[in-house]
């Protein structure tokens, strides 16, 4: 999207949006640990530990949907040790 369509969408709107939807306001960080790494046939990244739907999806998820996210992950790395 070009930058002048996305300022006068943001004018038109008064919100960002992204892909049609509205860009919530969030006060849940990401998980991202700039190590984004697939492995072939792997579902997760090796950084973060999200999915590519998790990582695409997650500048308009709720905080309620990033937390759980994010309790998903906590818990996966609980049970590998």
């Amino acid at each position: 999207m070009a930058l002048d369509c996305l300022e006068n969408t943001t004018k038109t709107y008064g919100i960002n949006m992204r892909r049609g939807k509205p860009r919530p306001i969030s006060t849940e960080s990401s998980p991202c640990v700039e190590v984004c790494e697939f492995k072939k046939g792997a579902e997760e990244c090796k950084g973060c530990h999200r999915t590519i739907n998790e990582i695409r999806e997650w500048i308009i998820m709720t905080d309620e949907e990033k937390r759980k996210v994010k309790e998903r992950i906590h818990e996966q790395r609980n049970a590998r040790w």
